[in-house]
């Protein structure tokens, strides 16, 4: 396993994210975690009146499609799985499994792991739907639990060109933390979408912007304050993605503003942006 540590430490330290091609056994941890997508996709359904059979295999791509064209008949479908999958135990398994605590552990190097409160679950990203798309931002903003924190970014589909995979800014955390607050252009957006960096544009100019082609199987790991979006579903399909946050309980920092949760305790500003 440890082969891929000592590239994936350097480009933390130098580029802000890392990415590693197959650390996570498909048979063992995606396979198992799309079949209860399906079969609790199917629950949400029903509960809006949509009658609908998975597929009957174990195909990630048949059931990318199922899932597509559920959330076409109801969108609120794909709102209800959303919160629902985070209490499913294949996806919780992986989220906060051996193998993601060793992988932190080991590129921080520290044994005191935590796992941020509300700081994990699955996206699912419609094709061109900008709403809930997350734009130019860092995740110390949001989850300022410790300044070592990374982002574990988990494709469970073959991220396609024109799917939208995440989008990063090379370098980008050599900027330290910058503040996020409520913007006028994204006042049509929800909850924290709300909020974001002032001159993002500018950032997008300074800094190389790489697209990582990925996926299920492999990890992107991302630095707090590596400067990132996700990027536009110009496909037909549904992009489908997990994020888990992982922090050090050790860092000095951290233990000085005692792991805050939410970004309130960090920025000083709820959900709707008021200081």
């Amino acid at each position: 396993m440890e082969d891929w540590l000592p590239d994936a430490k350097n480009s933390l330290r130098s580029n802000g994210f890392a990415i590693t091609r197959g650390l996570i056994d498909e048979d063992e941890w995606i396979v198992p975690l799309w079949l209860d997508l399906c079969s609790l996709a199917q629950l949400c359904a029903q509960r809006r009146g949509v009658v609908s059979t998975p597929p009957g295999g174990s195909s990630l791509q048949e059931m990318n499609q199922w899932l597509m064209l559920l959330f076409k008949q109801d969108r609120r479908i794909c709102a209800d799985l959303y919160d629902a999958a985070k209490q499913m135990p294949s996806f919780l398994r992986l989220a906060i499994s051996g193998l993601f605590e060793e992988i932190y552990s080991k590129l921080i190097d520290t044994s005191m792991v935590g796992v941020g409160e509300n700081s994990y679950g699955i996206r699912f990203d419609l094709p061109s739907e900008e709403k809930f798309r997350s734009h130019w931002h860092q995740e110390y903003a949001y989850n300022p639990q410790s300044p070592n924190l990374l982002v574990f970014w988990v494709p469970l589909v073959i991220m396609e060109p024109d799917m939208g995979s995440v989008e990063l800014l090379e370098g980008s955390h050599n900027l330290g933390c910058i503040r996020h607050e409520a913007l006028p252009e994204y006042s049509h957006k929800s909850g924290l979408y709300k909020t974001g960096m002032r001159f993002a544009d500018d950032y997008e100019k300074q800094f190389e912007k790489v697209i990582p082609r990925t996926k299920p199987g492999d990890l992107v790991i991302l630095d707090s304050r590596t400067v990132h979006q996700s990027g536009v579903n110009r496909s037909k399909k549904l992009r489908v993605t997990m994020q888990v946050r992982y922090f050090g309980f050790d860092n000095e920092q951290a233990v000085k503003d005692g792991w805050p949760s939410k970004p309130s305790n960090f920025f000083d500003y709820d959900v709707g942006g008021k200081k």
